[in-house]
C-alpha cells in the first residue's frame, strides 16, 4: 500500500506541475490570438474571472462533434465558447494542447478525489 500511494503521489506533483505548464503555454498560445482575433474576440463566451476563457475553451475544443452541436442548441449556448469559430480559427497544435491540458486537469483531479475519499473512509494515506 506504501509504495501505491507514493507512487501516486509523486504522479499528482507531476501532473499538477505539468498541467500548470500547460495552461500557461494554452493560454499564451491560442487564447491570446483568439482574443486578438476580431472573428473570434466576441465568441469566448462569458468570462467569469480573469483567465476563465482559457479552460472553457480548451473544454469546447477538446469535446466531441456531437456535445457541440448539442451544446450550440442548448439555453447556455451564450454561456461557453462557440465551437464552430473555435475550430475554424485554430489548429492542429491548438487543439493537442487543449486535449493534453483537459486529460492531465482529469488524471490530477482524479487522483485528488481518490486522496479525499481514502481521507473520507479515515484510511490515512498521508503515513504512507
Amino acid at each position: 500500500m506504501k509504495d501505491i500511494m507514493e507512487i501516486l503521489g509523486h504522479i499528482f506533483v507531476v501532473e499538477v506541475f505539468l498541467w500548470a505548464i500547460f495552461f500557461v503555454l494554452f493560454g499564451q498560445i491560442t487564447v491570446r490570438r483568439l482574443r486578438k482575433n476580431p472573428a473570434t474576440k466576441d465568441h469566448l463566451g462569458l468570462v467569469w474571472n480573469s483567465g476563465g476563457d482559457i479552460p472553457s475553451t480548451a473544454i469546447v475544443l477538446t469535446i466531441p462533434g456531437y456535445f457541440s452541436r448539442n451544446l450550440k442548441r442548448s439555453r447556455f449556448a451564450s454561456l461557453v465558447p462557440n465551437p464552430d469559430v473555435l475550430l475554424k480559427h485554430t489548429t492542429l497544435l491548438d487543439r493537442v494542447l487543449a486535449r493534453t491540458m483537459i486529460f492531465l486537469l482529469g488524471n490530477y483531479l482524479s487522483i485528488l478525489f481518490l486522496f479525499m475519499a481514502l481521507d473520507a473512509l479515515g484510511i490515512n494515506w498521508q503515513a504512507y
